[in-house]
């Protein structure tokens, strides 16, 4: 993880070289992007089930990227998530604000979120909420995203795996919580009491069934953010 930040901070430095921060904010005049409601998206009521899907990006903008966002909308997706990678980082955004353009859902910017500056650039790109590991962030660093985020009209879902990650999460004033797991689906179990009842929970992690889905659901989980992989099995 130390690496793969090190590297994304290098090439954010770039980003930013080629196009400084207040050129990117000046494009904002003329955006058509508004947020749109998340946490409503997001909220569970009675025994719905909501699904945020993982797009798996192409490298090139290409109208299958675009097709597997309506599909997936159509079914009844609750939001898109869209992951910028360092070796795809400028035509995933192009990607992002491709898919917005013709979606009504929310679009959730995934991937590794560390400056000021790629909020704006989400905000430009035309997510509506964006995602935050509590691993790599201090508490003064996250709650100065969050706050800037806020700002923007931006939700913010943070990534967690324990009690620490919850704590400084909830200190930072996080609203949206994703319990990341991977094969330990109890530790759901384990934290979800500790979270207020005013926060939004998702679940990030490897469900291999119905009956996965049904126990996080009983257990409080508002929404899972589900790989296309993933939803392939809960058919």
């Amino acid at each position: 993880m130390d690496e793969e930040l090190k590297a994304n901070k290098e090439y954010l430095e770039r980003c930013k070289k080629d196009i400084p921060y207040e050129l990117l904010g000046r494009s904002l005049s003329s955006n058509a992007f508004y947020p749109k409601d998340t946490r409503s998206a997001l909220k569970r009521i009675n025994n719905e089930i909501k699904i945020i899907t993982q797009i798996k990006n192409e490298t090139k903008q290409d109208l299958n990227t675009l097709e597997l966002a309506l599909k997936y909308e159509k079914i009844g997706a609750c939001a898109i998530s869209i992951t910028t990678k360092i070796n795809s980082y400028r035509m995933d955004l192009q990607n992002l604000g491709f898919i917005r353009r013709y979606t009504k859902i929310p679009i959730l910017r995934n991937g590794l979120i560390f400056d000021n500056y790629q909020l704006l650039e989400s905000l430009v790109y035309g997510a509506d909420f964006v995602f935050l590991n509590s691993q790599i962030l201090s508490l003064k660093e996250m709650k100065n995203l969050i706050d800037f985020a806020r700002h923007l009209g931006l939700e913010v879902l943070v990534g967690i795996k324990n009690k620490e990650e919850l704590t400084k999460a909830i200190f930072a004033g996080a609203e949206l919580l994703a319990i990341n797991f991977e094969k330990n689906i109890k530790i759901c179990e384990y934290l979800i009491p500790k979270i207020p009842n005013s926060k939004i929970i998702v679940s990030n992690g490897d469900i291999k069934n119905k009956d996965d889905l049904q126990y996080l659901q009983n257990i409080g989980i508002d929404s899972f953010l589900i790989d296309e992989t993933s939803l392939d099995k809960l058919k």
